[in-house]
């Protein structure tokens, strides 16, 4: 491919930190962004030989310094073709380092705002949503209200959908540990419903939904009993489905644990998602 033989020519010209740098300007130019990332995605295996970090090459593509959704750029993925290639024996070790980096680099709500868009990310959907989960003791710490939360979750953008989101589950466990007492949750819960969805019938609609939906059915009735008699009743701790485990005695995941040894703390029937086995590279010439 000539992106290898234009990556070779621009090697003799710079220094090898001025030629990413060089890179990374073009793909900020409209008519050279798509040139400059399919070269760059050429250095890959470079950085790999010469054993760089996910660290300096993160920050050599000038990641952290972006706006927005990470997940949304193109030079995020160079990076993540990177960390895949450099453990490439192993795609579950390539995503833990993706994400043990992740977590180390990037704070607060930033970081919670990755791994929700990891999330919607097939490939790492089931480990950012366990990431996620251990987050609920960091924010019970910071005495987080129910609603940022929500929002922080992006579940005001479910709709009529919102128990069947995994991450609603994350709330919902959040919100039980945020407030010891039940009716305090119960009570946060349903005023955090109240606040997205403008209409009643809105809510009440979106109740019902989650009613036929099996796990999430006693989470969903006691919410309708509150709703309907204006003021909530208890949502015990025992209502939940029968897999999730006592409140008090929630255990952090093992992160250090293979991807494949831990289960999904939301649902332990749910498939694996399937993980992609082709590094976005260009092909290499002989």
């Amino acid at each position: 491919m000539y992106e290898y033989e234009m990556l070779s020519f621009l090697a003799g010209q710079y220094k090898p930190v001025d030629l990413i740098r060089a890179l990374v300007a073009g793909t900020k130019v409209p008519k050279e962004a798509q040139l400059a990332t399919r070269v760059l995605k050429c250095q890959v295996r470079e950085w790999v030989r010469n054993e760089s970090s996910e660290k300096e090459v993160f920050e050599l593509l000038q990641i952290h310094q972006g706006e927005g959704d990470p997940f949304q750029r193109p030079l995020f993925f160079v990076w993540v073709n990177f960390v895949k290639l450099k453990y490439e024996k192993s795609l579950e070790e390539a995503e833990m380092k993706m994400f043990i980096f992740l977590e180390d680099y990037c704070k607060g709500d930033d970081l919670a705002k990755v791994l929700v868009a990891a999330t919607k990310i097939d490939s790492t959907k089931l480990l950012a949503e366990q990431r996620l989960n251990s987050q609920i003791d960091v924010w019970v710490e910071e005495r987080r209200d129910a609603a940022s939360v929500f929002k922080l979750l992006e579940l005001h953008q479910k709709s009529d959908n919102l128990f069947a989101s995994p991450l609603f589950f994350t709330w919902v466990t959040f919100v039980r540990s945020r407030f010891s007492d039940d009716l305090e949750a119960t009570k946060a819960m349903i005023s955090t419903l109240r606040g997205v969805y403008e209409g009643e019938g809105d809510l009440v609609r979106v109740l019902a939904e989650g009613a036929k939906i099996e796990r999430m059915k006693a989470v969903a009735e006691t919410l309708q009993k509150a709703l309907n008699e204006g003021s909530p009743k208890v949502l015990k701790r025992h209502d939940n489905d029968a897999s999730e485990p006592p409140l008090q005695k929630r255990q952090k995941i093992d992160m250090e644990l293979p991807t494949l040894k831990r289960q999904h703390s939301f649902d332990l029937n749910d498939p694996l998602p399937e993980t992609e086995s082709n590094l976005d590279l260009p092909p290499r010439e002989n």
